[in-house]
């Protein structure tokens, strides 16, 4: 029997200090919600320029902030946790006290750590997880505080099936505001260009990139190439580094460009030709349906949520993790311009990932969570 849609109260939370691809997918789905009249209340540690508080502050989207730091695995991290965590409790008991949620919707494991049992008892928890990898002990923790489990990608969701009952384990990919799908004018263009977004961490294998791109140099006329990187804090500053030292290894300045800019990478999606995903530990890939939806073909790494959703995917193509490789897929789809002619296929894929599917999913999720709290 179908449940019954209604209007829920939803405290959303999300203590990450910046924002990166989790936060901009966590805020897609919140002004979706919102739009549709749920009564909503954000906590947010996102405090940038472009950040989820101030994007609430624009909407009228009710909110308040509060401190918190990006824990690391160490002692240190241990202590910043335990104190960010002592701090947020006020505000989230008078949060609960005043706004009376549903349900709380934690973005990221990190989020739901900050949650106590004793405080969360009666209001059921959804965890909104988008990580392929977190330690076992946050994993276990977790899992006794939250009642259902939102995964990006299968792959994501695999750690928590020992942990979790498998009915309250759902996956959900990401939902996108897709531009408009409109088959652009079969164009020749004199130039090629590739693009990387990626944020400026290790993780994200840019120095593949970087190697990839050497194998095309003198390959591909006219070639090009943009890497695409919000930077957080000395971390990404020190790779950044490391990154324009390796390009000034492999004579790669004439045609590399790496761009840091805040904000969303629409007009480097609009410039680029072909998207490579180098990553190994993409949970999902919110940048490759990105591309896609531009009518940009995309060629990736076959591994964790890319091989997942690009699986029938007629304009892309899945690599083993080598320079080589990936280089003569890029080369295959440069070959008549294949890149172009791929363009439709690639617009019409991006649509199986709609806000409207995704919000719909989401809408489910609730529902099930609250008819079971009865």
């Amino acid at each position: 029997m179908p449940l019954t849609r209604k209007k829920t109260r939803v405290l959303l939370l999300d203590c990450a200090p910046f924002c990166g691809g989790a936060q901009e997918s966590f805020w897609s789905l919140a002004q979706m919600l919102f739009e549709q009249g749920n009564p909503l209340f954000l906590l947010s540690a996102d405090r940038s320029r472009f950040g989820l508080l101030a994007r609430a502050q624009q909407v009228g989207l009710p909110h308040a902030g509060f401190e918190c730091r990006h824990w690391s695995l160490s002692l240190a991290g241990l202590m910043q946790f335990r104190h960010d965590a002592l701090s947020f409790e006020p505000l989230l008991k008078n949060s609960l006290s005043e706004f009376k949620p549903d349900l709380i919707h934690a973005n990221t494991l990190r989020s739901a750590l900050l949650l106590k049992r004793q405080q969360c008892r009666d209001i059921p928890v959804l965890l909104h997880d988008r990580d392929l990898k977190a330690p076992f002990i946050s994993l276990h923790i977790a899992a006794r505080r939250i009642h259902t489990l939102i995964a990006v990608s299968a792959a994501t969701a695999e750690k928590w099936r020992s942990l979790l009952p498998s009915e309250n384990i759902h996956v959900v990919y990401n939902g996108l505001s897709l531009p408009e799908l409109e088959t652009a004018p079969f164009e020749t263009r004199t130039g090629f260009c590739i693009l990387q977004v990626a944020d400026l961490l290790p993780w994200k294998n840019h120095r593949l990139f970087l190697q990839v791109l050497r194998k095309l140099s003198g390959r591909i006329p006219g070639l090009r190439a943009i890497i695409r990187g919000r930077r957080r804090g000395r971390e990404s500053a020190k790779l950044l580094q490391v990154l324009e030292q390796q390009a000034r290894e492999l004579n790669l300045e004439a045609c590399l460009e790496i761009r840091t800019a805040d904000g969303d990478a629409t007009a480097e999606l609009q410039e680029a030709d072909l998207l490579i995903s180098c990553s190994e530990q993409e949970a999902f890939g919110r940048n490759i349906i990105e591309a896609l939806a531009h009518g940009k073909v995309v060629v990736a790494v076959k591994a964790a949520g890319p091989a997942e959703i690009l699986a029938q995917c007629t304009a892309a193509s899945l690599c083993p993790p080598d320079a080589e490789a990936l280089a003569q897929a890029v080369m295959a789809w440069h070959a008549d311009q294949k890149y172009l002619h791929a363009a439709e296929d690639a617009r019409k894929f991006a649509a199986e990932f709609s806000l409207d599917k995704h919000l719909q999913n989401i809408n489910y999720v609730y529902d099930k969570m609250i008819y079971e709290e009865g």
